[in-house]
């Protein structure tokens, strides 16, 4: 048995998980190689925390499949970023197709799992949506490890965090972790889609790790030691929090 088997209330995701783009669209993306290489084309290092936690405690995650140049799966219908200047240029029966194709599917069946889990207000569906962040922004260092993303009006949600962001500090002090940072957890997202939806019966946590952790190809992690780190104190979070 593993580890987090009696979470079973448990649900990880990473939207943002590659940088693929489909053979039917790379004709957008002949010169934009480089591009689907960093943060834009995908969530670098993100990759990696996920499938340590799928290997680590056998619980199967969502992966998205396609790069979010193509379509931004962690935005909603109608948001400005839903597709990039590559995808914009479709024509919109076009675009619909690409929503039809990667977009639904992905988050209709996310949907359907949650409500397969038959969430209770007692045993509300615990989702963590990974992802990381460029360590320089502006031409400023972002002062972050890591970074735990709520809405700190939703108190189960808030209460988790923080509790998760403690156990960060008190086992792990050499990583700093901050409270919603890179940004705020109750900006347009998937996890803040379906809060509004599930209310009490849903917490819905992204997680943010900074990509100067990992190779620039995403490939491999150059401080290992983030990987123990999410993976112990997330564990004695979901226990403190379960108590």
């Amino acid at each position: 048995m593993n580890s987090l088997s009696q979470f079973n209330n448990l649900v990880l995701s990473c939207e943002h998980f590659t940088n693929t783009i489909p053979e039917e669209y790379k004709s957008l993306f002949l010169n934009a190689d480089k591009i689907l290489e960093t943060h834009r084309g995908w969530d670098i290092g993100a990759n990696i925390i996920l499938k340590y936690l799928e290997n680590t405690y056998g619980i199967t995650p969502w992966k998205g499949e396609v790069s979010r140049l193509l379509v931004d799966l962690n935005r909603s219908i109608g948001h400005k970023n839903l597709y990039s200047e590559f995808s914009k240029v479709l024509s919109r029966a076009d675009r619909i197709a690409i929503l039809d194709s990667y977009y639904y599917p992905y988050r209709d069946s996310f949907e359907s799992e949650i409500i397969g889990l038959n969430p209770t207000k007692k045993q509300p569906i615990i989702h963590i949506s990974i992802h990381s962040f460029t360590p320089i922004w502006k031409g400023l260092p972002r002062n972050a490890d890591i970074g735990i993303l709520y809405d700190t009006s939703h108190l189960p949600e808030k209460d988790f965090s923080l509790i998760w962001k403690k156990e960060i500090a008190s086992k792990y002090p050499e990583f700093k972790v901050r409270s919603n940072f890179p940004y705020l957890g109750k900006s347009n997202s998937f996890p803040t889609e379906l809060r509004r939806k599930y209310k009490q019966k849903y917490i819905g946590i992204e997680l943010e790790v900074n990509q100067k952790l990992f190779a620039d190809d995403g490939k491999s992690v150059k401080n290992a030691k983030i990987l123990h780190c999410i993976s112990e104190t997330l564990q004695n979070a979901l226990t403190i929090f379960k108590a």
